[in-house]
């Protein structure tokens, strides 16, 4: 144990570097980011001890905010604002990409690879572009999800993949669904380097992981209702809206029925009415399509 952490710390101190790096030049303030119309509403209510609210709030991947709620309640022990909520929630983040790089490091020791290699590994596990864009953007479980798919992948390609390792690789990966639902993409690729007798054992500990996501999905219809005062909407809140529209529609058997000729407007056997064939025009068919996107979207229609 003692050997690894010696031979493993000059990696570590770097990778510290490169977070703090990254951290500072990115994580200056939420404003004008999706993370202040997304996720700051629910960790604002968590930090206030509201953990119905938090779960109400939660956007659709509710799943990585659960999984960083601890470190959004750290800010609280010393008095912090929403900005130090803002930073603490990314800590996780950051940590995972350090840790996947000082793991892979320590593997390319073990086989001989020369100092240039490794730190090149590093740096591009650490700090890279894309850790920055989703820093800026305030979106750092983008990083949580890729660096869990990461790991998992590598797992599943060990020389010798025994029961645990199969267990901690689906564990991985459930995490990293429930992070974020793209996670999903990984999964063919990680059954496929698996061994066959160790797939089952991988399946169990990955459903069981994404679970976590269940307590987001249970309350989802609580975000078809307007927004809490005070906070602004977001496109977010209006997928379920959407979803209700196309879902919850009329029966087959009680729509108007579209016919041609002279028998349109008169009523059929049934009772329901018969409409006119809609136009084939295309530009008339576009006008129409336009309008109906301006009404979803609570646009009004000119001269309206």
């Amino acid at each position: 144990m003692r050997r690894a952490l010696r031979e493993n710390a000059t990696c570590a101190l770097f990778a510290a570097l490169g977070c703090l790096g990254c951290g500072w030049l990115a994580l200056t303030s939420p404003v004008w980011t999706d993370y202040e119309t997304e996720a700051q509403p629910a960790f604002e209510a968590l930090a206030h001890g509201h953990l119905l609210g938090f779960l109400q709030l939660a956007p659709v991947y509710g799943g990585s905010l659960i999984e960083r709620a601890p470190f959004a309640l750290l800010p609280g022990l010393w008095g912090g604002g929403s900005l130090a909520v803002y930073r603490a929630v990314a800590v996780p983040c950051l940590l995972a990409a350090a840790l996947l790089g000082i793991w892979i490091v320590a593997g390319m020791r073990r086989e001989g690879r020369s100092r240039l290699a490794r730190a090149v590994a590093l740096g591009i596990c650490v700090a890279n572009p894309m850790t920055l864009a989703a820093l800026e953007t305030g979106h750092p479980e983008e990083l949580l999800g890729g660096c869990l798919c990461v790991a998992a992948a590598l797992l599943a390609c060990a020389p010798e993949v025994g029961t645990r390792r199969a267990l901690a690789s689906g564990l991985a990966l459930g995490l990293a669904v429930a992070n974020k639902q793209w996670a999903l993409l990984a999964l063919g690729p990680v059954l496929l380097a698996l061994p066959a007798p160790r797939r089952k054992a991988f399946l169990a500990a990955m459903l069981a992981s994404a679970a976590v996501s269940c307590c987001r999905w249970r309350w989802a219809p609580v975000a078809i209702s307007p927004p809490a005062p005070g906070r602004r909407r977001s496109r977010i809140d209006d997928l379920p809206t959407l979803a209700a529209v196309v879902v919850l529609r009329p029966p087959r058997r009680a729509r108007a029925r579209a016919v041609r000729g002279p028998q349109a407007g008169l009523p059929d056997r049934a009772g329901v009415g018969r409409t006119a064939e809609p136009s084939r025009d295309p530009r008339r068919r576009a006008g129409a399509r336009a309008a109906a996107v301006g009404a979803l979207a609570g646009t009004p229609r000119p001269g309206g």
